[in-house]
């Protein structure tokens, strides 16, 4: 069984036409104190915060125009202007000039902050950083990093979601395959516990499969130790590697 939230996501039309054995998760993130506790908000909510802003903080430790823009769009924000079923969008709507504007407040230069999420928020010159491959271990580092003064506010929009997941290993077959067996052995080993436990551990992709999942999120406790969780990575991957070599 695939995790629900995943394999709900894969519908198309309430049928599955392809599959994946891992995902990623992303989201922007900053220090409650900043940004507020609450996870998700819209693009009207974000803007009043940016406008909050003290004289010299930007958004992000890339300050490029096209760069926010684009992160934005690649967030999942463009669903909120583009309706697919009926062939219409709202790009000219009020909102999205806002977030226009306050993508125009960054430069046209293609420097990045050279300075670590850590060094960055705590100094207040940034207010987000983007949050990339988020699992148990990624979390306890920002919690032990800021003192629990940090919060995954998401991408902004209007449901309002805390995070955005990334298909890391999809996989579909053709109908013009010529050696369907073949492909279905490669496509059930994918999801069996060998093939699920060798794909997080060599890509730190989350598992998909529900109960290789289940047990994913019981040995990466949330209150391990950076110490801890960076002991166990090293040891899965030690084994995965030798036995592999």
């Amino acid at each position: 069984m695939i995790v629900p939230s995943v394999y709900n996501n894969m519908l198309v039309d309430g049928k599955l036409y392809y599959t994946c054995s891992s995902v990623d998760i992303y989201s922007l993130a900053g220090k409650k104190s900043v940004v507020g506790e609450e996870s998700g908000w819209t693009m009207n909510e974000m803007k009043q915060c940016v406008d909050s802003l003290p004289e010299g903080s930007q958004i992000f430790g890339a300050n490029n125009k096209d760069m926010m823009l684009s992160g934005f769009m690649w967030g999942g924000i463009a669903d909120d202007y583009i309706d697919w079923n009926k062939g219409e969008c709202s790009f000219d709507s009020q909102e999205f000039k806002d977030l226009l504007a306050m993508c125009n407040t960054g430069t046209n230069s293609e420097e990045i902050s050279v300075k670590s999420d850590t060094e960055a928020l705590n100094s207040g010159e940034e207010m987000l950083v983007t949050a990339y491959c988020i699992d148990p271990n990624i979390y306890t580092a920002y919690k032990n990093a800021f003192d629990g003064d940090f919060s995954f506010k998401g991408y902004p929009c209007n449901r309002k979601s805390d995070g955005i997941f990334r298909l890391t290993s999809g996989v579909a077959m053709s109908t013009q395959c010529e050696n369907k067996e073949a492909a279905w052995d490669f496509v059930r080993y994918l999801f069996t516990e060998e093939g699920q436990s060798k794909t997080y551990v060599a890509s730190n992709g989350i598992p998909t499969r529900k109960d290789v999942f289940d047990v994913y999120v019981d040995e990466f406790t949330w209150d391990k130790s950076l110490d801890d969780v960076s002991a166990l990575i090293q040891d899965r991957v030690s084994t995965y590697v030798n036995e592999n070599k």
